[in-house]
């Protein structure tokens, strides 16, 4: 009857769609990207321009121009040697590359120049032929994004800002003024909303920026950062009693150096630190202050190594997650900015996002807003008349997509996905730790547990004779129903005597992520004083997870799918053989689980042995009709075996989703690696990686088993690159910088860099949100022939907990914070040595200085290396004759077995009962 319903139910919203359609959506949908400023004429860009001497101020406010390569006319000369110049600008494409030149008005070289390279993130200064120094941005300027910059002139000073913050600062020392210059460097450069006026409207100059104090040093520069600054005095004057006083944000001096002369120039050194922002310099002689230099500290995610390629690969990464076309929305009262469309692939990008972006409560407020009434989130929007919209909308019911307040875009879910819920939960988590919105995310608690509570409260949803949530049987979390390979991502609930239906499973990485939000669930429950939920949620995670060892661990790892509505025998023979291999499939998903604090570190290390395993004796690539002679080139499977039958899971085996290579599965389990007690395999992965990156120019969505990029509808990789990117990117700053913070704004933190096992003995790392000012920062010095591990750390979290991994074969011998020796735990790990303390850390004015002696040894619980993955059950091989396994769990066993005797022992009381009334009625007559 349920079904008979759906299909009437679906005719009648299949007319009414198509009624709809012709009266409604009958206007082609516009393409507005297109829509530019091409048709403004030569003419009217210089107008734009022309700025006119004896013009002091002067605005332009239309939505904006753009400019190609190429200089604009040098026509544009103020009558004034202080004004400002402000303008907004955007890059379209991959880079923001722009000049700007203030000098004379005419003849071939301006004097004054400044380039903005977002390609390289540096920020180039040059005074005629001379190049005044490199000032590195990591990442400052972006494409596809506005920045208003400000140009100011006074006397022979420069000053460039970016969005308010001094950028850079020079001295035109020839004088010549009175004229502005703007070039683009390679695409297309957009501009709007140019502003000009005397200097003196903005009180932006410090009556002492008349010295180069920082010609040896950065304007602009990371916390943490040590900075070595050269004073090239202007005069002959012999300085007796020179210092520098620095002081942060908040106005508190960190620093007071006294400087000494060496040959003819002075120098000093010191580590930027306090509170992050505006900062400043101020130079003595003697009581009497002779320069001050504005410096701007920046809290900033980055790694720097020695290695020019490692520093770009890590940047590249950024770029990757950073720099795509975001599109921005305006939809039923909410203007937001996604990573892309489908809020699946934004919140994974946004893991990686929030140590630079902004505006993610945006996103949430918008789906939380928008949430369904029975509990559920859509998960994409869509345009319903595109090629793709059309093929979303024709694989779901129009239960799971609603209309917008713009007519070309609909809100839709996939209704065979069980992970969309647990991911907001799990966005809200992040952007409340971000952000320190207590307020915030308190509102938003009756949002997800209505979620959460939908799961559970839903048959199409919940086992109850598991215990488990369950989705639509697919290839691990991606959105094609097993079974039907035309795009079906409908729940048709299978009934006794039907031809076909959607298969219903218990699939163990939707168990691990219910289980991780529920207890952030807790945790929000908890922070707000409601205990007695936050105990609720807990034993829900508990119980979950109880559950899901009990029915889907093989022994080694998380099996694929555990078919439950119907049982797998009740299935048709030919799914049967392709799905009964589930049991010692091994999929994507085993990888997250081991960053989703569900594990013990058993399990852990099981999962992570088993993909060892699997790249220390890699299979035979798969194709249609069996197994190649040549080898997988990595282990970072979306799923192995691949399913064999095609009709069914619509991709070849080894193809796409069905058995092909993915970063994203790669930098998962490298960040798993750095936890657990694996940096040495971690670190393998994070190089291969590396590897495909510098080989490609970017990572790629997916590869095939080969190695090479995998073409998906004739566009390479299939899938949102920056997905891996941003995977890779948080194994690096969680995993092998050891960044990992257990509360909001950094405030407690868990550090344990592993640079021990990488080539670098001197790296620099710092890890910020972009939401905020707050860090923390180190710089890290290996000396092998010294015996020591040295960390300089400076930032604002307040409880640190030091996990410091030795060198293979070492272990902890002394531990002292700034020359005092302090009292540590040894811990072994696997096969890794750890020296583990806790310390409060007194002020972000201060440099706490860490040094680590160790010696050679092993710990007397550390593993032998060459032993790890000896206590795994065998791995099992595919036959390349027959590709399937039948294995069955006991557990599985004998709950077959249990409901089989109660089916006999039901059959036995019926028929007993029966044989009891005839017996009866037939006394009776």
């Amino acid at each position: 009857m349920k079904n008979i319903r759906k299909i009437l139910l679906f005719i009648a919203v299949a007319v009414c769609f198509v009624t709809v359609g012709f009266s409604v959506r009958g206007n082609e949908h516009m393409n507005y990207s297109n829509v530019l400023a091409e048709a403004l004429s030569e003419d009217s860009i210089n107008t734009f321009f022309d700025i006119g001497r004896g013009k002091p101020k002067i605005e332009w406010n239309q939505d904006y121009t753009y400019v190609k390569s190429g200089y604009l006319p040098s026509k544009y000369e103020i009558n004034s040697s202080e004004y400002t110049l402000a303008l907004d600008v955007k890059a379209h494409g991959e880079d923001l590359r722009f000049r700007i030149e203030v000098g004379r008005a005419s003849g071939k070289s301006s004097l004054a120049q400044i380039t903005v390279d977002s390609k390289n993130n540096s920020v180039n200064l040059y005074n005629g032929s001379a190049n005044l120094g490199t000032y590195d941005f990591g990442g400052l300027f972006k494409a596809e994004t506005w920045y208003q910059l400000k140009i100011v002139t006074k006397d022979t000073q420069l000053f460039f800002f970016v969005n308010g913050k001094l950028a850079a600062q020079m001295t035109d020392a020839k004088g010549f003024k009175g004229a502005f210059s703007f070039r683009s460097v390679g695409g297309e450069v957009y501009l709007r909303n140019l502003v000009c006026y005397e200097t003196a409207d903005i009180p932006v100059i410090n009556q002492y920026n008349t010295v180069g104090i920082l010609a040896g040093g950065d304007l602009v520069t990371l916390a943490g950062k040590k900075q070595n600054i050269t004073f090239h005095p202007t005069t002959d004057h012999t300085y007796t009693d020179l210092r520098a006083e620095i002081s942060d944000n908040s106005g508190v001096i960190y620093e007071e150096i006294s400087i000494n002369a060496i040959q003819g120039n002075y120098s000093f050194e010191y580590i930027p630190r306090g509170t992050a922002g505006n900062q400043k310099i101020a130079l003595y002689d003697g009581n009497t202050v002779i320069g001050v230099a504005d410096i701007y500290v920046e809290a900033r995610t980055a790694v720097i190594t020695e290695d020019a390629s490692f520093n770009n690969f890590y940047n590249t990464l950024i770029r990757q997650v950073t720099t795509r076309n975001q599109p921005v929305y305006t939809l039923n009262g909410h203007t937001f900015k996604m990573h892309m469309s489908w809020l699946r692939d934004h919140i994974h990008m946004m893991e990686a996002g929030i140590y630079w972006q902004t505006g993610y409560k945006e996103v949430l407020d918008f789906w939380l807003d928008n949430q369904h009434p029975d509990g559920y989130f859509f998960e994409m929007i869509v345009d319903p008349l595109s090629a793709g919209g059309k093929s979303y909308t024709e694989g779901s019911d129009k239960e799971f997509y609603t209309d917008t307040d713009d007519p070309n875009y609909i809100l839709l879910r996939f209704e065979i996905e069980a992970d969309i819920e647990f991911l907001v939960v799990n966005a809200v988590h992040m952007e409340w730790q971000t952000t320190g919105d207590s307020e915030w995310m308190a509102s938003r608690i009756p949002n997800l547990e209505k979620a959460l509570s939908w799961i559970m409260n839903n048959p199409e949803r919940w086992s109850k004779e598991y215990g488990l949530p369950i989705r639509g049987s697919s290839v691990d979390t991606y959105d094609f129903t097993y079974g039907h390979n035309t795009g079906n991502r409908r729940v048709v609930w299978w009934e006794k005597g039907m031809d076909w239906g959607t298969p219903m499973a218990v699939f163990h990485g939707d168990c691990t992520g219910f289980a991780q939000a529920s207890c952030q669930l807790a945790e929000m429950y908890r922070a707000t004083g409601n205990n007695e939920r936050a105990e609720y949620w807990e034993k829900v995670s508990d119980n979950v997870m109880k559950n899901l060892f009990a029915a889907t661990w093989n022994g080694n790892y998380f099996a694929h799918m555990l078919q439950v509505h119907p049982k797998l025998e009740d299935l048709p023979e030919d799914w049967q053989e392709d799905l009964a291999g589930d049991w010692t499939r091994l999929s994507y998903s085993n990888s997250c689980a081991l960053n989703r604090d569900v594990l013990t570190q058993s399990q852990a290390a099981s999962i992570i042995n088993s993909f060892k395993t699997l790249r220390d004796n890699l299979p035979k690539q798969e194709t249609v009709t069996g197994y190649a002679d040549e080898s997988l080139f990595a282990e970072w499977v979306t799923i192995y075996p691949s399913y064999r039958k095609k009709e069914y899971v619509k991709y070849d085996p080894g193809n796409y989703i069905n058995g092909s290579i993915a970063p994203f599965c790669g930098g998962e389990l490298a960040r798993g690696c750095f936890q657990w007690g694996y940096a040495d395999y971690g670190y393998d992965i994070i190089t291969r990686l590396k590897s495909l990156l510098e080989r490609d120019g970017g990572l790629k969505f997916f590869y095939q088993q080969n190695g090479e990029i995998y073409y998906y509808s004739g566009k390479s990789s299939g899938g949102p690159d920056a997905w891996g990117a941003a995977t890779v990117h948080n194994a690096i700053i969680e995993g092998l910088a050891g960044f990992n913070s257990s509360s909001m704004l950094l405030n407690s933190i868990t550090l344990s860099p592993s640079w021990t096992v990488t080539e670098y003995d001197n790296v620099y790392a710092s890890v910020s949100y972009g939401e905020n000012n707050k860090y923390l920062a180190y710089s890290a010095n290996y000396d092998e022939n010294g015996g020591k591990l040295s960390y300089e750390i400076v930032g604002d979290s307040q409880t640190i907990t030091l996990k410091l991994l030795m060198p293979a074969g070492k272990i902890p011998q002394m531990v002292t914070i700034n020359g005092k020796a302090v009292n540590f735990d040894k811990q072994a790990q696997e096969h890794s040595a750890y020296a583990v303390i806790t310390y409060t850390k007194q002020s972000n004015a201060d440099v706490d200085m860490v040094v680590v002696d160790f010696e050679n040894g092993t710990l007397p619980d550390q593993k032998d290396p060459s032993q790890q993955g000896s206590e795994l059950n065998p791995w099992i091989t595919p036959d390349p004759d027959y590709p399937y396994n039948n294995h069955t769990s006991s557990s599985n066993k004998l709950l077959k077995y249990g409901l089989f005797a109660l089916e006999i022992a039901a059959a036995l009381v019926l028929a007993l009962g029966t044989a009891v009334f005839l017996a009866k009625k037939s006394l009776k007559k």
